[in-house]
């Protein structure tokens, strides 16, 4: 009870708490500044209230119907690609099609927020503020969730957070207000560059019902076999050849010793691959809907625009001992990769940029490899 305490007592007891817990057993040089470690208090025991003040000051109820709109689009694309992939057996396809008509989606923020009336903060007493909502947090979630499962899980993360998340067992993702911004998606953007963007992320997120862990869940999120042996050898082998393309995409082409790990990496690639894929059928449906859409912007075409925005959201600088990390621990692909991999196999990228076949980026058909 003591140590649990001390991080929300004076200021000797939070000293003495980071001498031991922080220097003594991990080494820590300097604790954390008080102020900081409230609000990382608030945020974790308080986040809805916080998301919900965020989307009401700071994120436009149009954005979220922007998303919505790209969300429909790539989706419809999606289960369109799913008829016609041909090293599908008939059986395993109605299972795939199943499955993306089952996902359901929350957008941005909760549809409804929870009332919080009955808690009740004393100003100025952070350690029995701190208890209170733990209790208020047991009787209202911990408890409660002993109980029948309800259909959606409670949001892990807030709509203030900059985040995507898929769950495999409910077959349902979020995406959370505060990630739909520019560049992943621009209001004032047309429709080539946010299906470049945010279309290409949520193509991501839909096809990891289809990686190699999420498409051992069928549609209700039961963990069943739902493949013919013919379409599951396919399938592996098509990711086992993404697998070793991407070991061959260097994060920095000057340092051919600084690998992608290709197992590590693979189901983020999947769903890369598949992301764009279904992003880029949805801009041409787009286009043959709207054609007066089809027109030069600042001399790029619709597709070179939907290019560069997938390339764009993944703009970033890291230090080498950062990138060293990242191979070693992170199962996503370093940020050049995550442009490449997807854009080297898509016929239309070489079109649209006038590649030839001597180019990195424009392998030729027989190299490139398609799987949903």
């Amino acid at each position: 009870w003591a140590r649990e305490s001390a991080p929300y007592l004076d200021r000797k007891m939070r000293h003495l708490d980071f001498e031991f817990n922080d220097r003594l057993l991990r080494g820590r040089e300097a604790p954390v500044e008080h102020w900081l470690s409230v609000i990382r208090k608030m945020r974790d025991q308080m986040g809805e209230l916080l998301g919900r003040v965020y989307v009401e000051h700071y994120f436009e109820p149009e954005r979220r119907e922007l998303a919505l709109d790209v969300q429909r689009r790539v989706l419809e694309a999606a289960r369109d690609r799913l008829t016609q992939r041909e090293w599908l057996s008939e059986d395993t396809r109605l299972e795939a099609l199943a499955k993306i008509d089952a996902m359901t989606f929350e957008m941005a923020y909760p549809n409804s927020w929870t009332d919080w009336s009955d808690l009740e903060l004393t100003p100025g007493d952070y350690f029995g503020n701190v208890f209170r909502l733990q209790y208020y947090h047991l009787h209202q979630r911990g408890i409660p969730s002993l109980g029948p499962v309800g259909p959606f899980p409670p949001w892990p993360d807030w709509p203030h957070e900059a985040n995507a998340l898929y769950g495999a067992a409910e077959n349902h993702m979020i995406f959370l207000a505060a990630l739909l911004k520019p560049p992943l998606l621009d209001l004032e953007g047309d429709m080539a560059v946010n299906l470049g963007a945010f279309g290409g992320f949520v193509g991501h997120e839909i096809h990891h019902a289809f990686d190699s862990i999420g498409s051992q869940f069928d549609a209700s999120g039961n963990l069943r076999n739902w493949w013919s042996e013919e379409s599951r050898a396919a399938f592996e082998a098509r990711i086992e050849a993404l697998r070793w393309q991407a070991e061959d995409v260097l994060p920095w082409p000057h340092r051919p010793d600084l690998k992608v790990d290709g197992l590590l990496t693979l189901n983020e690639n999947i769903a890369d691959l598949g992301g764009v894929s279904a992003a880029y059928d949805a801009l041409q449906k787009y286009l043959a809907e709207f054609p007066q859409a089809n027109q030069p912007i600042d001399g790029l075409t619709p597709e070179q625009r939907f290019f560069l925005s997938w390339a764009q959201i993944w703009r970033s600088q890291l230090r080498e001992e950062s990138l060293r990390k990242l191979l070693e621990e992170d199962p996503h692909a370093p940020e050049p990769v995550r442009v490449v991999l997807p854009l080297m196999n898509h016929p239309a990228f070489a079109d649209a940029f006038g590649c030839t076949n001597n180019q990195p980026m424009a392998l030729p058909p027989e190299q490139r490899i398609s799987i949903w």
